[in-house]
Protein backbone atom coordinates (compact mmCIF):
# COMPACT_ATOMS: atom_id res chain seq x y z
CA UNK A 1 0.00 0.00 0.00
CA UNK A 2 1.94 3.32 -1.09
CA UNK A 3 1.84 5.88 1.79
CA UNK A 4 3.34 9.21 1.80
CA UNK A 5 4.94 11.51 4.80
CA UNK A 6 6.05 15.20 4.55
CA UNK A 7 7.85 17.60 6.76
CA UNK A 8 6.01 20.09 8.26
CA UNK A 9 6.89 23.00 6.19
CA UNK A 10 5.87 21.55 2.57
CA UNK A 11 2.47 18.99 4.28
CA UNK A 12 -0.21 19.75 2.08
CA UNK A 13 -2.59 18.70 4.90
CA UNK A 14 -1.23 21.17 7.41
CA UNK A 15 -2.26 24.77 7.33
CA UNK A 16 -0.04 26.55 4.69
CA UNK A 17 0.57 29.40 7.15
CA UNK A 18 4.11 30.39 5.10
CA UNK A 19 2.59 30.73 1.90
CA UNK A 20 2.46 34.44 1.15
CA UNK A 21 -0.71 34.46 -0.45
CA UNK A 22 -2.24 32.72 2.88
CA UNK A 23 -0.85 35.00 4.70
CA UNK A 24 -2.44 37.87 2.63
CA UNK A 25 -5.78 35.92 3.27
CA UNK A 26 -5.90 35.68 6.94
CA UNK A 27 -4.74 39.68 7.09
CA UNK A 28 -7.62 40.59 4.79
CA UNK A 29 -9.72 38.11 7.08
CA UNK A 30 -8.80 39.79 10.47
CA UNK A 31 -9.07 43.34 8.82
CA UNK A 32 -12.57 42.97 8.06
CA UNK A 33 -15.47 44.21 9.67
CA UNK A 34 -16.73 40.91 10.83
CA UNK A 35 -13.70 40.07 12.68
CA UNK A 36 -12.85 43.32 14.03
CA UNK A 37 -16.47 43.63 15.65
CA UNK A 38 -16.09 40.08 17.29
CA UNK A 39 -12.25 40.83 18.44
CA UNK A 40 -13.49 44.06 19.78
CA UNK A 41 -16.69 43.01 21.36
CA UNK A 42 -17.07 43.22 25.52
CA UNK A 43 -17.20 38.98 25.02
CA UNK A 44 -13.96 39.04 23.27
CA UNK A 45 -12.25 41.30 25.87
CA UNK A 46 -13.67 39.62 28.86
CA UNK A 47 -12.28 36.43 27.33
CA UNK A 48 -8.41 37.73 26.32
CA UNK A 49 -8.64 39.39 30.18
CA UNK A 50 -9.16 36.27 31.67
CA UNK A 51 -6.78 34.70 29.13
CA UNK A 52 -4.07 36.93 30.52
CA UNK A 53 -4.35 37.01 33.66
CA UNK A 54 -5.77 33.98 35.19
CA UNK A 55 -4.34 30.95 32.57
CA UNK A 56 -0.89 31.98 31.00
CA UNK A 57 2.30 32.11 32.95
CA UNK A 58 4.66 33.19 29.84
CA UNK A 59 3.55 35.58 27.60
CA UNK A 60 5.53 34.35 24.73
CA UNK A 61 3.78 31.15 24.57
CA UNK A 62 0.03 31.83 23.09
CA UNK A 63 -2.49 29.64 24.90
CA UNK A 64 -4.55 27.33 22.80
CA UNK A 65 -7.41 25.10 22.69
CA UNK A 66 -5.59 22.11 22.53
CA UNK A 67 -4.66 22.43 26.16
CA UNK A 68 -7.87 22.80 27.16
CA UNK A 69 -8.90 19.37 25.05
CA UNK A 70 -5.97 17.91 25.82
CA UNK A 71 -6.95 18.21 29.88
CA UNK A 72 -10.51 17.62 30.05
CA UNK A 73 -10.10 14.44 27.70
CA UNK A 74 -7.45 13.08 30.00
CA UNK A 75 -9.35 13.40 33.51
CA UNK A 76 -6.81 16.09 34.36
CA UNK A 77 -7.94 18.88 36.54
CA UNK A 78 -8.28 22.65 35.31
CA UNK A 79 -7.30 25.69 36.56
CA UNK A 80 -10.44 26.39 38.93
CA UNK A 81 -10.79 30.04 36.94
CA UNK A 82 -12.24 27.12 34.24
CA UNK A 83 -13.43 24.60 36.27
CA UNK A 84 -16.96 24.85 35.91
CA UNK A 85 -17.70 22.38 32.43
CA UNK A 86 -19.61 20.35 34.85
CA UNK A 87 -23.15 20.23 36.18
CA UNK A 88 -24.13 18.70 39.50
CA UNK A 89 -27.50 15.99 39.55
CA UNK A 90 -29.58 19.41 40.49
CA UNK A 91 -28.39 20.82 37.12
CA UNK A 92 -26.12 23.50 38.58
CA UNK A 93 -22.35 24.20 37.35
CA UNK A 94 -19.90 22.38 39.84
CA UNK A 95 -16.33 24.39 40.50
CA UNK A 96 -18.06 27.94 40.24
CA UNK A 97 -16.98 30.80 42.15
CA UNK A 98 -17.80 33.89 43.46
CA UNK A 99 -14.62 35.43 43.05
CA UNK A 100 -14.65 34.70 39.50
CA UNK A 101 -18.17 34.93 38.64
CA UNK A 102 -17.88 38.08 39.65
CA UNK A 103 -14.68 39.36 37.65
CA UNK A 104 -15.54 37.13 34.28
CA UNK A 105 -19.43 36.11 34.88
CA UNK A 106 -20.39 32.37 34.56
CA UNK A 107 -20.04 29.53 32.50
CA UNK A 108 -16.41 30.36 31.85
CA UNK A 109 -15.05 27.00 30.34
CA UNK A 110 -18.18 26.84 27.65
CA UNK A 111 -17.61 30.76 26.69
CA UNK A 112 -14.01 30.48 26.45
CA UNK A 113 -13.85 27.02 24.45
CA UNK A 114 -16.52 29.94 21.76
CA UNK A 115 -13.71 32.15 22.21
CA UNK A 116 -11.43 30.14 20.68
CA UNK A 117 -13.06 28.61 18.15
CA UNK A 118 -14.19 31.41 16.36
CA UNK A 119 -11.28 33.14 16.85
CA UNK A 120 -9.21 30.38 15.02
CA UNK A 121 -12.01 29.22 12.32
CA UNK A 122 -13.97 33.04 11.66
CA UNK A 123 -10.89 33.36 8.63
CA UNK A 124 -12.04 29.76 7.13
CA UNK A 125 -15.50 31.20 5.96
CA UNK A 126 -14.90 35.19 5.04
CA UNK A 127 -14.71 36.06 1.23
CA UNK A 128 -16.25 32.82 0.12
CA UNK A 129 -13.54 30.74 1.96
CA UNK A 130 -10.86 32.61 0.30
CA UNK A 131 -8.16 31.47 3.15
CA UNK A 132 -9.66 27.75 3.24
CA UNK A 133 -9.15 27.42 -0.85
CA UNK A 134 -5.92 29.03 -1.12
CA UNK A 135 -4.95 26.59 2.52
CA UNK A 136 -6.37 23.35 1.02
CA UNK A 137 -5.34 24.04 -2.70
CA UNK A 138 -2.54 21.75 -3.01
CA UNK A 139 -4.67 18.82 -1.07
CA UNK A 140 -7.62 19.41 -3.27
CA UNK A 141 -5.46 19.14 -6.53
CA UNK A 142 -4.42 15.91 -5.56
CA UNK A 143 -7.39 14.39 -3.87
CA UNK A 144 -9.25 15.22 -7.44
CA UNK A 145 -6.62 13.31 -8.80
CA UNK A 146 -7.65 10.39 -7.08
CA UNK A 147 -11.56 11.34 -8.55
CA UNK A 148 -10.97 11.82 -12.32
CA UNK A 149 -10.20 8.81 -13.20
CA UNK A 150 -13.07 7.05 -11.84
CA UNK A 151 -15.66 9.56 -13.41
CA UNK A 152 -13.80 8.83 -17.05
CA UNK A 153 -16.42 7.05 -18.35
CA UNK A 154 -14.96 5.34 -21.04
CA UNK A 155 -11.04 4.55 -22.37
CA UNK A 156 -10.28 5.32 -26.16
CA UNK A 157 -11.17 1.59 -26.96
CA UNK A 158 -14.82 2.34 -25.39
CA UNK A 159 -14.37 0.04 -22.10
CA UNK A 160 -14.94 1.89 -18.95
CA UNK A 161 -11.40 1.87 -16.88
CA UNK A 162 -10.69 0.44 -13.86
CA UNK A 163 -7.11 1.61 -13.50
CA UNK A 164 -7.74 4.16 -10.33
CA UNK A 165 -7.12 4.30 -6.82
CA UNK A 166 -10.23 2.33 -4.43
CA UNK A 167 -9.93 4.11 -1.78
CA UNK A 168 -7.67 6.68 -0.03
CA UNK A 169 -7.10 7.24 3.63
CA UNK A 170 -5.42 10.92 4.83
CA UNK A 171 -4.88 11.39 8.41
CA UNK A 172 -4.69 15.25 9.42
CA UNK A 173 -5.75 17.76 12.10
CA UNK A 174 -8.70 19.87 12.62
CA UNK A 175 -6.65 22.26 10.82
CA UNK A 176 -7.19 19.72 7.60
CA UNK A 177 -10.77 19.14 8.02
CA UNK A 178 -11.98 22.72 8.78
CA UNK A 179 -10.93 24.33 5.87
CA UNK A 180 -11.84 21.32 3.37
CA UNK A 181 -14.90 21.42 4.44
CA UNK A 182 -15.49 25.09 4.32
CA UNK A 183 -14.08 25.61 0.85
CA UNK A 184 -17.15 22.86 -0.52
CA UNK A 185 -19.89 25.31 0.70
CA UNK A 186 -20.39 28.45 3.00
CA UNK A 187 -23.57 25.99 4.47
CA UNK A 188 -21.06 23.45 5.78
CA UNK A 189 -19.45 25.16 8.32
CA UNK A 190 -20.05 28.20 10.42
CA UNK A 191 -17.32 29.92 13.15
CA UNK A 192 -18.66 28.00 15.77
CA UNK A 193 -18.20 24.57 14.79
CA UNK A 194 -14.80 22.56 15.31
CA UNK A 195 -13.56 19.00 14.23
CA UNK A 196 -13.12 16.79 17.67
CA UNK A 197 -11.19 14.57 18.12
CA UNK A 198 -11.59 11.71 15.78
CA UNK A 199 -13.86 13.38 13.51
CA UNK A 200 -14.08 11.61 10.12
CA UNK A 201 -14.92 13.34 7.05
CA UNK A 202 -16.11 10.68 3.63
CA UNK A 203 -16.41 11.78 -0.19
CA UNK A 204 -17.90 8.76 -1.93
CA UNK A 205 -18.25 8.62 -5.84
CA UNK A 206 -20.88 6.09 -6.65
CA UNK A 207 -21.70 5.08 -10.18
CA UNK A 208 -25.23 5.69 -11.17
CA UNK A 209 -26.97 2.54 -12.78
CA UNK A 210 -30.08 4.45 -13.88
CA UNK A 211 -29.51 5.78 -17.28
CA UNK A 212 -32.75 6.83 -16.92
CA UNK A 213 -32.29 9.24 -13.69
CA UNK A 214 -32.05 12.88 -14.89
CA UNK A 215 -30.42 13.82 -11.51
CA UNK A 216 -27.01 12.75 -12.14
CA UNK A 217 -26.27 13.67 -15.90
CA UNK A 218 -22.86 12.54 -16.04
CA UNK A 219 -23.56 8.88 -14.83
CA UNK A 220 -21.57 9.70 -11.52
CA UNK A 221 -22.64 11.00 -7.93
CA UNK A 222 -20.19 11.99 -4.38
CA UNK A 223 -21.79 11.62 -0.95
CA UNK A 224 -20.32 13.74 1.65
CA UNK A 225 -20.45 12.16 5.31
CA UNK A 226 -19.07 13.98 8.46
CA UNK A 227 -19.16 12.28 11.70
CA UNK A 228 -21.99 9.63 10.14
CA UNK A 229 -23.72 12.35 9.30
CA UNK A 230 -24.53 13.13 5.41
CA UNK A 231 -24.16 16.32 4.08
CA UNK A 232 -24.09 16.31 0.85
CA UNK A 233 -27.22 18.41 0.30
CA UNK A 234 -25.78 21.51 2.07
CA UNK A 235 -23.14 21.76 -1.00
CA UNK A 236 -24.08 24.71 -3.07
CA UNK A 237 -26.08 23.30 -6.60
CA UNK A 238 -27.00 19.68 -4.88
CA UNK A 239 -30.91 19.11 -4.23
CA UNK A 240 -32.23 19.43 -0.45
CA UNK A 241 -32.00 16.61 1.62
CA UNK A 242 -30.66 13.96 -1.26
CA UNK A 243 -27.58 12.18 0.02
CA UNK A 244 -26.62 12.02 -3.51
CA UNK A 245 -25.26 14.44 -6.08
CA UNK A 246 -23.70 14.67 -9.62
CA UNK A 247 -20.68 14.46 -9.63
CA UNK A 248 -20.14 17.48 -11.80
CA UNK A 249 -21.16 19.47 -8.98
CA UNK A 250 -17.80 18.74 -6.43
CA UNK A 251 -15.46 18.63 -9.24
CA UNK A 252 -17.13 22.33 -10.61
CA UNK A 253 -16.42 23.86 -7.54
CA UNK A 254 -13.31 22.63 -6.46
CA UNK A 255 -11.31 23.02 -9.40
CA UNK A 256 -11.68 26.50 -9.63
CA UNK A 257 -9.05 26.28 -6.84
CA UNK A 258 -7.33 23.17 -6.99
CA UNK A 259 -3.81 23.94 -7.70
CA UNK A 260 -0.76 23.11 -7.01
CA UNK A 261 0.74 26.36 -7.91
CA UNK A 262 3.52 28.12 -6.41
CA UNK A 263 4.75 25.69 -4.13
CA UNK A 264 1.52 24.08 -3.08
CA UNK A 265 0.26 27.75 -1.95
CA UNK A 266 -2.44 28.37 -4.37
CA UNK A 267 -3.14 30.99 -6.58
CA UNK A 268 -0.99 34.39 -6.55
CA UNK A 269 -0.40 36.94 -3.23
CA UNK A 270 -3.60 38.38 -2.93
CA UNK A 271 -5.62 37.13 -4.97
CA UNK A 272 -8.80 35.15 -4.27
CA UNK A 273 -8.19 32.24 -4.41
CA UNK A 274 -9.85 31.13 -7.30
CA UNK A 275 -7.83 29.22 -10.01
CA UNK A 276 -9.57 29.21 -13.40
CA UNK A 277 -6.95 27.61 -15.54
CA UNK A 278 -8.18 24.30 -14.43
CA UNK A 279 -7.78 21.69 -10.89
CA UNK A 280 -3.67 21.12 -11.40
CA UNK A 281 -2.47 21.32 -15.38
CA UNK A 282 -5.68 18.93 -16.32
CA UNK A 283 -5.03 16.75 -13.06
CA UNK A 284 -1.59 15.10 -14.96
CA UNK A 285 0.22 12.53 -12.64
CA UNK A 286 3.18 14.84 -11.84
CA UNK A 287 5.21 15.44 -9.09
CA UNK A 288 3.14 18.00 -7.12
CA UNK A 289 5.74 21.35 -6.01
CA UNK A 290 5.62 20.01 -2.47
CA UNK A 291 7.02 16.75 -2.81
CA UNK A 292 9.77 18.56 -5.22
CA UNK A 293 10.38 20.99 -2.34
CA UNK A 294 10.75 17.94 0.13
CA UNK A 295 13.11 16.33 -2.32
CA UNK A 296 14.96 20.06 -2.48
CA UNK A 297 15.27 19.54 1.34
CA UNK A 298 16.71 16.03 1.05
CA UNK A 299 19.48 16.70 -1.33
CA UNK A 300 20.39 19.82 0.85
CA UNK A 301 20.46 16.95 3.82
CA UNK A 302 21.85 14.78 1.87
CA UNK A 303 24.90 17.47 0.87
CA UNK A 304 25.26 18.66 4.28
CA UNK A 305 25.79 15.42 6.01
CA UNK A 306 28.66 13.99 3.21
CA UNK A 307 30.60 17.25 3.87
CA UNK A 308 30.51 16.65 7.22
CA UNK A 309 31.05 13.34 6.62
CA UNK A 310 34.24 14.37 4.55
CA UNK A 311 35.63 16.86 7.47
CA UNK A 312 35.24 14.83 9.84
CA UNK A 313 37.31 11.69 8.38
CA UNK A 314 40.13 14.16 7.14
CA UNK A 315 40.15 15.01 10.61
CA UNK A 316 41.05 11.88 11.71
CA UNK A 317 42.89 10.53 8.89
CA UNK A 318 45.11 13.17 10.00
CA UNK A 319 45.36 12.52 13.50
CA UNK A 320 46.27 8.97 12.93
CA UNK A 321 48.66 9.50 9.98
CA UNK A 322 50.27 11.93 12.81
CA UNK A 323 50.10 9.43 15.22
CA UNK A 324 51.78 7.12 12.53
CA UNK A 325 54.59 8.90 12.15
CA UNK A 326 55.73 9.89 15.42
CA UNK A 327 55.60 6.00 16.60
CA UNK A 328 58.65 5.33 13.89
CA UNK A 329 60.97 8.39 15.52
CA UNK A 330 60.25 7.15 18.61
CA UNK A 331 61.12 3.49 17.90
CA UNK A 332 64.11 4.40 15.91
CA UNK A 333 65.38 6.81 18.82
CA UNK A 334 65.27 4.05 21.09
CA UNK A 335 67.16 1.74 18.48
CA UNK A 336 69.74 4.14 18.60
CA UNK A 337 69.98 4.64 22.20
CA UNK A 338 70.31 1.14 22.35
CA UNK A 339 73.42 0.80 20.04
CA UNK A 340 75.43 3.51 21.44
CA UNK A 341 74.76 1.88 25.12
CA UNK A 342 75.95 -1.37 23.90
CA UNK A 343 79.24 0.47 22.26
CA UNK A 344 79.88 1.74 25.25
CA UNK A 345 79.84 -1.36 27.50
CA UNK A 346 81.46 -2.87 25.12
CA UNK A 347 84.65 -0.59 25.37
CA UNK A 348 84.64 -0.56 28.99
CA UNK A 349 85.11 -3.99 28.60
CA UNK A 350 87.93 -3.72 26.68
CA UNK A 351 89.35 -1.49 28.95
CA UNK A 352 89.56 -3.74 31.93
Amino acid sequence: IPHHTADRTVDIMGSRYNCPSVQDAIQRAVESQEYQTFYHSEESVTMRRLIEEELITDKKVPFRMDCMMTTICTDRAFPDVINDYTESPDGNVTGTTDKYTKKYGARRFERLMNYLIKNETITSRFNDAEFSKLDKAAMWAEILDFIEPVIQTEKNDGEKSKEHVKFALYSGHDSTIAPLMASLSPNLWNDTDFPWYASMMLIEIHEILDENSASFPSKYAFRLVYNGKVLTWLVDGCRKFSHLCDVSVLMNRVSRFASRENGGCGGQPGGNGNNNNGSSGSLERLWSSTEQSAMNHAAKFLMVSMLTSFVLGSILTCCIMGFCRRRPRRRQRFESELVVNVEQDSSEFAEE
